[in-house]
């Protein structure tokens, strides 16, 4: 559509109701899920809150990760700690699965 098609369209009463409606409309950013009109995304997206935002997720994003590697450590020496139990127990208290 060009320019001038673009024009005569917005000069359509009720397309232009339309289409206000549609650019005030409040959607959450895609990256930092921060609710903003839709005619604001690209300011928002270059602006301070959206910036703090990122930052904040990315830190999140780095604790979990660190959580998570402890717990799978905690896990192997579980894993590790309940073979060498069952090593120690005699055989005849094993479960007769065999």
């Amino acid at each position: 559509m060009s320019k001038t098609d673009f024009k005569t369209y917005y000069a359509n009463p009720e397309f232009r109701k339309k289409h206000i409606a549609y650019m005030m409309e409040r959607v959450p950013c895609p990256d930092c899920h921060f609710v903003t009109p839709r005619s604001n995304m690209t300011r928002h997206k270059r602006g301070r809150n959206h910036r703090n935002r990122m930052k904040q997720i990315e830190n999140d994003k780095s604790k979990i990760l660190e959580e998570n590697l402890k717990l799978k450590a905690q896990i192997d020496r579980l894993k590790n700690h309940f073979d060498t139990l069952k090593d120690l127990l005699p055989r005849e208290f094993e479960s007769d699965e065999e």
